[in-house]
């Protein structure tokens, strides 16, 4: 059961007093608690009554009904879409950093290498004319690759597209942690994670399918949804 309580719950499912726990047990919630304050403050539009002074007295305001297993895994199927695409861009993002070094630095080199050559004032028909002329040849065209293909921009837009996609994930499993009666609308979030995965999937950069198809495979992500 995907349940990250924010206080504790009995078994009857009243909130439980939270100075009447002992202070080991209270710490043991504390930072918790912490980390899901802002969660609580964030989603109070969606009919959340919130005391930021007392967490324990957060009454639920919404009916929990709609929120049925079906919507609770297509949840989890969106979940997993959105992390397996964060993987893949960030895998992305790390190779074209390495081919912008790997095309980069040896350019570099060899300009270095030419650039001294012609100073040092070399015989046209000295052995190492032919060398720097090479050199000289590779340097451009490896020149030429880094402008042409752009890895280091290709790097930072797959980088910045990872970072939404995590942002996404972020925001799905805060519904997912919290109890159904503290969500809001099913519809409402359905709403508003679907909007923003089509916004990131329309400004991110193409995914080889080798990146896709491994990053899917890893995190069981489901090509066609089973609609009962």
């Amino acid at each position: 059961m995907l349940f990250d309580p924010i206080t504790p719950f009995t078994p009857s499912g009243n909130v439980v007093a939270w100075r009447s726990f002992p202070r080991i047990q209270r710490s043991k919630y504390s930072h918790r608690r912490e980390l899901v304050r802002r969660t609580i403050v964030r989603v109070s539009k969606r009919g959340l009554i919130v005391n930021s002074n007392d967490m324990g007295n957060v009454t639920p305001s919404s009916d929990s009904s709609d929120w049925t297993e079906q919507v609770s895994e297509l949840l989890m199927d969106w979940h997993n879409r959105v992390y397996a695409a964060q993987s893949a861009h960030y895998a992305a993002a790390q190779l074209f950093r390495r081919l912008n070094y790997l095309v980069g630095i040896p350019a570099i080199v060899s300009s270095s290498i030419v650039g001294t050559a012609i100073f040092s004032g070399l015989e046209k028909n000295s052995p190492r004319a032919s060398l720097v002329a090479g050199t000289s040849i590779l340097a451009a065209v490896l020149a030429g690759l880094q402008t042409f293909l752009r890895f280091s921009e290709r790097a930072a837009h797959h980088a910045t597209a990872a970072d939404w996609f995590s942002a996404i994930r972020r925001d799905i499993e805060e519904i997912l942690h919290l109890p159904k009666e503290y969500r809001g609308k099913a519809k409402e979030s359905l709403d508003k994670v679907r909007k923003e995965m089509n916004r990131a999937a329309q400004d991110s950069p193409e995914l080889s399918v080798r990146f896709w198809t491994r990053e899917s495979r890893r995190f069981g992500v489901k090509e066609r949804l089973k609609i009962p």
